[in-house]
């Protein structure tokens, strides 16, 4: 009596989940991923595929839910729709949206095939191990994150052409997706990291400088687990081929991440300094133009890592030298600044620690899609140019 009068209560999708999943003995992750064709109201029977021990069972569907049921899967079917109409295929896809100023929320949707396709789950891209489940309407509603779409793709087109969820081993599907996304998470920090930093230049606020500091200790947490978890696949799975590519790759990126956040760091802290200083607006201007050059290489490369977009990869290697060529000119003017009038090396210096470590956080950006092109080419081109846009040149430098 008092469980019954708990399900009474609950309302909704995940309403309905638990009290099939209490009628039927099914696991939560079972129902949840109940397929519609797996459901067959005429004889009251639900096929429950790949359940304890990988076997398919059959159990018999409550009377209590059979009409909810069925008027649910109208509305996921309905929903399914719209979604074609919108562009969307019959496949898992993602929507990337803001669900505040300064954070990114992913919402990934399920496969219009599944019973309960409507449940949404969303990952607060700089909440690194913060994974909460909503509704859709409830996401709309409150989050506000499906209104604000910035890049809408599937989730079969993120590291589609390496195959990663093509293997016998379901654990092992799971490892290797945990392992990318915990790496773009871990990119998303940094990048927060970054935008903190640049910012006690353009707002003169050594407040900012909490942001940078705040996140160091959770990416420091993050390249530990990371690696440990690569240790981890290694050891136990012996994985070959673009398996073993992408996991030796997120090895070597992750040390280029976490050196991103110590130039950030290091952003932060001459900021600090240059907070009370006065600084030639033109000389803050080339530097914020820097800043931005970099930001976006940065977005780019965890853009192309979740892709597996070589191309875009290419994109954003051939940026570094733009951002060189503006790194030079803007030494050359702080050079001349400093020996025309000594009293301004301090705050120069300042500006030129900055540079240097904009500089090279587009070196690491750079280091980062080379490594993407190793994980979906095959072909290691560090140390080398690129010498068309279709494509990669093993000239040596």
């Amino acid at each position: 009596e008092e469980v019954q009068a708990v399900l009474v209560r609950l309302d909704g999708t995940s309403g309905l989940i638990l009290r099939l999943a209490y009628g039927t003995g099914m696991r939560i992750l079972e129902t949840a991923r109940l397929r519609v064709k797996d459901i067959d109201f005429a004889r009251k029977e639900v096929m429950v595929r790949d359940g304890k021990g990988f076997k398919d069972r059959v159990t018999m569907l409550p009377d209590s839910v059979t009409l909810p049921l069925h008027e649910h899967l109208v509305r996921v079917r309905a929903l399914h729709a719209r979604d074609i109409e919108a562009g969307f295929v019959t496949a898992n896809y993602v929507v990337i949206g803001k669900s505040s100023p300064t954070a990114l929320g992913i919402l990934f949707r399920m496969p219009g095939f599944l019973a309960f396709a409507d449940i949404g789950r969303v990952v607060a891209f700089y909440e690194i191990f913060e994974i909460f489940q909503f509704e859709r309407t409830l996401l709309q509603g409150e989050m506000n994150v499906c209104p604000e779409i910035i890049k809408p793709y599937r989730s079969q087109d993120i590291m589609d052409p390496l195959h990663l969820t093509q293997h016998i081993s379901r654990q092992f599907n799971s490892e290797l997706e945990d392992l990318s996304r915990k790496l773009l998470a871990m990119g998303g920090l940094v990048e927060e990291q970054l935008s903190a930093s640049l910012r006690i230049f353009a707002e003169r606020d050594a407040r900012n400088a909490a942001g940078v500091y705040e996140r160091e200790d959770r990416v420091n947490a993050a390249e530990l687990q990371l690696d440990e978890e690569c240790m981890f696949i290694l050891a136990r799975r012996q994985p070959a081929a673009s398996d073993l590519r992408l996991v030796m790759a997120v090895m070597k990126m992750v040390a280029d991440i976490e050196r991103i956040g110590d130039e950030a760091q290091r952003i932060a802290r001459m900021g600090e300094k240059a907070v009370d200083e006065h600084l030639d607006d033109g000389l803050l201007l080339k530097l914020e133009q820097i800043g931005q050059m970099v930001r976006e290489m940065l977005r780019g490369a965890l853009d192309a890592f979740a892709r597996a977009d070589e191309t875009l990869a290419i994109e954003v290697i051939r940026r570094d030298r733009k951002v060189d060529i503006k790194y030079d000119d803007l030494m050359r003017a702080l050079v001349a600044l400093m020996t025309s009038d000594p009293a301004h090396i301090p705050p120069a210096l300042n500006l030129l620690w900055s540079a240097r470590s904009l500089e090279r956080i587009g070196d690491r950006c750079k280091n980062l899609c080379e490594h993407v092109i190793y994980i979906v080419r095959g072909k290691d081109v560090r140390h080398t140019r690129i010498a068309r846009e279709d494509g990669l040149s093993s000239t040596a430098q």
